[in-house]
């Protein structure tokens, strides 16, 4: 397993639903994109899942989220120090998940404009690397940290 794509054609509704904890390959990057007004939305349903890094492709509102539970997103960077970003018009991690950054690298979260949001419930733990979060910050709940940077938001000087 490598890198996975999830991408929807214009106007296009597409939702991928885990089924089990770390369906997907856990040294991989998610990369979300879509069509022009495409709206693909990755549901976690309760269920953990670690990726090496989590982007964005092009196009419409992007969505990760979960329906259920109060699962961990967990983002390693595990094969090196590369940044990943997950930014942009309407790009929203929402729903009831926790957001783990371990390893080094930097993943910047959330949006550069006023819509969508950053809405994640479930609390903010940085173990390794930099966490850069958007124009609203990271999501509610506790946040916890391991003596890692913070980052900057966006737009700070």
């Amino acid at each position: 397993w490598g890198d996975t794509p999830l991408s929807s054609g214009a106007s296009q509704f597409i939702r991928l639903i885990l089924g089990t904890a770390d369906a997907l390959p856990t040294n991989g990057v998610l990369t979300i994109g879509s069509g022009s007004n495409g709206r693909p939305t990755w549901d976690l349903a309760g269920n953990n899942q670690t990726l090496a890094g989590l982007t964005t492709g092009t196009g419409g509102p992007i969505t990760v989220t979960s329906s259920s539970g109060t699962p961990t997103l967990t983002i390693s960077n595990i094969n090196s120090a590369a940044d990943y970003a997950f930014f942009g018009q309407n790009r929203n991690i929402g729903g009831s998940l926790m957001l783990v950054k371990t390893g080094a690298g930097r993943q910047q979260i959330g949006l550069t404009g006023a819509q969508g949001g950053t809405s994640y419930s479930g609390g903010t733990k940085i173990l390794g690397g930099t966490l850069e979060a958007g124009v609203n910050g990271i999501g509610s709940g506790n946040v916890g940290h391991h003596r890692q940077s913070f980052g900057r938001q966006h737009g700070d000087h």
